[in-house]
C-alpha cells in the first residue's frame, strides 16, 4: 500500500511539472543498433535566444542555469513562422563542404581517442556535406570555432555554432554514453545544429537524427541549390586510417 501511494504521488508530481511546461533537464534520442530511437538523458546547453524561443513557441520553461551567456541582447522578436534559432557552421570556400573542427581532450585514454576518431570519420563518410575534422591543439588557432570533446559527469552539448567568435563548443561525455558510438554520433549531430525532437516530454521537432538530414533537400546544410555540387552527397573518404 505504501509503495502504491508513493508511486501515485510521484506520477502526480511528474504530471504537474509536465502540465506547467517546466523542465530541469532535456532528453535527446539516439539510434541504437536496431535502428530504434531510444531515450538518453542529454544536458543541452541552450543559448538565451533558444531559451526564449522554446518559451514562446512551446511554453516550456528552461531554468536560466541551463543557458549560456552570450554577447547578444536579451530581446528577441519571434513570429509563428520563426524557425528554431540555430547558428550554422561556415562552409569552406575551397572544399565546398561545412567543416566542423573537433579537438579531443588528451584526458581520454589513447585507445579511446582512436575509437572516437573512427566514429567521427564514419559520421563524415555518411554526411557528405559536413566534414567532422579531428584536429590537434596546435591546429586550433587556424579555426574561428571548434568543438572540444572532454570527459564529464554528464552527456552534454550545445546546439549549433557558438555565438562568440574564437569560442569552442564543448561536448562532455560521461561513462554512460561515451562507449556508445550511436550516442556520440547523435551528440555530434546536435552540435552540428539538429535540434532535439523532444523537450520535457513534448514533441518540438520532427527532425531526423541522422547525417542524411544535414544534407537532404530540407536539411540545414543542404547542397541541393549549389549548382555543380548538387550531386556531392555521396560518401567522403575517411580523414584518417
Amino acid at each position: 500500500m505504501r509503495l502504491t501511494w508513493s508511486l501515485l504521488i510521484s506520477l502526480a508530481h511528474c504530471y504537474s511539472n509536465f502540465y506547467r511546461g517546466k523542465v530541469g533537464s532535456s532528453s535527446g534520442r539516439y539510434e541504437d543498433a536496431s535502428g530504434i530511437l531510444r531515450e538518453l538523458p542529454i544536458d543541452f546547453l541552450w543559448t538565451q535566444e533558444q531559451i526564449a524561443f522554446i518559451k514562446y513557441k512551446h511554453n516550456i520553461v528552461i531554468p536560466k542555469e541551463h543557458g549560456l551567456v552570450t554577447n547578444r541582447q536579451n530581446h528577441y522578436s519571434f513570429t509563428k513562422h520563426t524557425q528554431f534559432p540555430v547558428n550554422l557552421w561556415p562552409t569552406s570556400r575551397t572544399k565546398h563542404v561545412t567543416i566542423i573542427p573537433i579537438l579531443i581532450s588528451n584526458e581520454f585514454a589513447s585507445v579511446y581517442i582512436s575509437e572516437l576518431e573512427n566514429t567521427i570519420n564514419s559520421l563524415t563518410s555518411q554526411a557528405g556535406c559536413v566534414e567532422f575534422l579531428p584536429i590537434s591543439p596546435a591546429e586550433v588557432r587556424s579555426f574561428t570555432n571548434w568543438i572540444r570533446i572532454e570527459p564529464g559527469e554528464k552527456c552534454s552539448t550545445m546546439i549549433g555554432l557558438p555565438d562568440n567568435e574564437r569560442d569552442e563548443l564543448r561536448i562532455t561525455l560521461a561513462t554512460g554514453c561515451k562507449d556508445s558510438p550511436a550516442v556520440v554520433r547523435s551528440i555530434l549531430l546536435h552540435a552540428a545544429g539538429i535540434i532535439p525532437s523532444r523537450i520535457a516530454g513534448r514533441d518540438i521537432s520532427n527532425e531526423e537524427i541522422s547525417p542524411y538530414k544535414l544534407c537532404s533537400r530540407t536539411g540545414i546544410y543542404s547542397l541541393c541549390d549549389k549548382g555543380k555540387f548538387q550531386k556531392s552527397l555521396g560518401p567522403l573518404p575517411s580523414l584518417r586510417t
